[in-house]
Protein backbone atom coordinates (compact mmCIF):
# COMPACT_ATOMS: atom_id res chain seq x y z
CA UNK A 1 0.00 0.00 0.00
CA UNK A 2 1.12 3.47 -0.23
CA UNK A 3 0.35 5.50 2.63
CA UNK A 4 -0.11 9.56 2.68
CA UNK A 5 -0.60 11.91 5.38
CA UNK A 6 -2.49 15.27 5.63
CA UNK A 7 -4.05 17.43 7.98
CA UNK A 8 -7.15 16.32 9.80
CA UNK A 9 -10.33 18.43 8.59
CA UNK A 10 -13.22 20.30 10.12
CA UNK A 11 -15.31 19.73 7.24
CA UNK A 12 -15.09 15.99 7.95
CA UNK A 13 -15.52 16.16 11.61
CA UNK A 14 -11.38 14.80 11.98
CA UNK A 15 -9.81 16.89 13.55
CA UNK A 16 -12.72 17.60 16.80
CA UNK A 17 -12.16 21.58 16.44
CA UNK A 18 -8.39 21.95 16.81
CA UNK A 19 -7.83 22.12 13.19
CA UNK A 20 -4.24 23.90 11.99
CA UNK A 21 -3.48 23.97 16.02
CA UNK A 22 0.62 23.50 15.65
CA UNK A 23 1.74 27.26 14.09
CA UNK A 24 4.73 26.93 11.94
CA UNK A 25 4.18 23.80 10.73
CA UNK A 26 4.31 21.81 7.45
CA UNK A 27 3.71 18.06 7.42
CA UNK A 28 4.51 16.32 4.09
CA UNK A 29 2.31 14.48 2.77
CA UNK A 30 4.17 11.71 0.93
CA UNK A 31 6.61 11.06 3.63
CA UNK A 32 4.52 11.77 6.70
CA UNK A 33 7.27 13.86 7.87
CA UNK A 34 5.91 16.91 10.39
CA UNK A 35 8.17 19.70 10.51
CA UNK A 36 8.29 22.39 12.80
CA UNK A 37 9.77 25.70 12.57
CA UNK A 38 9.68 27.16 15.86
CA UNK A 39 10.92 30.54 16.83
CA UNK A 40 7.65 32.18 17.82
CA UNK A 41 5.38 30.51 19.81
CA UNK A 42 5.83 28.38 23.31
CA UNK A 43 2.82 26.18 25.00
CA UNK A 44 1.19 23.04 23.68
CA UNK A 45 -0.35 22.35 20.56
CA UNK A 46 -2.55 20.08 19.81
CA UNK A 47 -1.70 18.22 16.47
CA UNK A 48 -4.36 16.25 14.19
CA UNK A 49 -3.54 13.76 11.30
CA UNK A 50 -4.77 11.68 9.15
CA UNK A 51 -3.00 8.62 8.20
CA UNK A 52 -4.72 6.99 4.72
CA UNK A 53 -3.58 3.53 2.81
CA UNK A 54 -4.08 4.02 -1.11
CA UNK A 55 -3.57 0.92 -3.66
CA UNK A 56 -1.79 3.00 -6.30
CA UNK A 57 -0.24 6.63 -6.00
CA UNK A 58 -2.81 7.74 -8.61
CA UNK A 59 -6.11 6.59 -6.16
CA UNK A 60 -7.51 9.42 -4.23
CA UNK A 61 -10.28 7.42 -2.39
CA UNK A 62 -8.26 5.95 0.57
CA UNK A 63 -8.52 1.79 2.07
CA UNK A 64 -8.66 2.96 4.92
CA UNK A 65 -7.79 6.60 7.15
CA UNK A 66 -6.36 6.62 10.75
CA UNK A 67 -6.92 9.56 12.88
CA UNK A 68 -3.87 10.63 14.60
CA UNK A 69 -3.93 13.36 17.80
CA UNK A 70 -1.02 14.22 19.90
CA UNK A 71 0.10 17.46 21.73
CA UNK A 72 3.11 19.11 21.20
CA UNK A 73 4.46 20.89 24.46
CA UNK A 74 7.29 23.32 22.32
CA UNK A 75 9.66 24.93 25.23
CA UNK A 76 11.97 28.21 25.45
CA UNK A 77 15.63 27.57 25.57
CA UNK A 78 17.00 28.90 29.06
CA UNK A 79 19.83 30.49 27.21
CA UNK A 80 18.58 32.81 24.18
CA UNK A 81 21.82 32.46 22.31
CA UNK A 82 21.79 28.61 21.37
CA UNK A 83 22.01 27.81 18.35
CA UNK A 84 19.15 25.79 16.75
CA UNK A 85 18.35 24.00 13.69
CA UNK A 86 22.10 22.32 12.37
CA UNK A 87 21.57 19.03 14.75
CA UNK A 88 17.74 17.39 14.54
CA UNK A 89 16.07 16.35 17.60
CA UNK A 90 16.31 12.73 18.60
CA UNK A 91 13.63 10.21 20.05
CA UNK A 92 14.47 8.98 23.48
CA UNK A 93 12.72 6.54 26.12
CA UNK A 94 9.97 6.38 26.54
CA UNK A 95 9.52 5.91 22.81
CA UNK A 96 9.28 2.35 20.73
CA UNK A 97 11.83 1.67 18.97
CA UNK A 98 11.97 2.41 14.77
CA UNK A 99 10.12 -0.28 13.12
CA UNK A 100 8.46 -1.46 16.25
CA UNK A 101 4.99 -2.90 15.55
CA UNK A 102 2.06 -2.39 17.89
CA UNK A 103 -0.78 -4.34 17.22
CA UNK A 104 -4.00 -1.77 17.41
CA UNK A 105 -7.52 -4.04 17.13
CA UNK A 106 -10.36 -2.26 15.01
CA UNK A 107 -12.19 -0.20 17.40
CA UNK A 108 -9.62 -0.11 19.95
CA UNK A 109 -7.49 3.03 20.97
CA UNK A 110 -3.47 3.25 21.38
CA UNK A 111 -2.08 5.68 23.68
CA UNK A 112 1.34 6.31 24.08
CA UNK A 113 4.43 8.30 24.67
CA UNK A 114 6.92 9.91 21.90
CA UNK A 115 9.63 11.69 23.75
CA UNK A 116 12.08 13.78 21.13
CA UNK A 117 15.40 15.54 22.83
CA UNK A 118 17.45 18.38 20.88
CA UNK A 119 21.08 17.40 20.58
CA UNK A 120 22.74 20.17 21.04
CA UNK A 121 23.96 20.88 24.77
CA UNK A 122 25.78 23.46 26.18
CA UNK A 123 29.43 22.99 26.89
CA UNK A 124 32.25 25.60 27.27
CA UNK A 125 36.41 25.28 27.35
CA UNK A 126 38.56 27.07 29.94
CA UNK A 127 41.82 28.02 28.68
Amino acid sequence: DIIRCRWAALNQTECGGVCNAFPNSTLNSDTCILTHYGGYSTGQFVVTVQVEDFAKLTNIIPFSSVPLQFIVNVVSPSNASIPCGYLPPIFIPPTPLNGTCIPVLYGQTWSGTLLAQNQYYLSSVNN
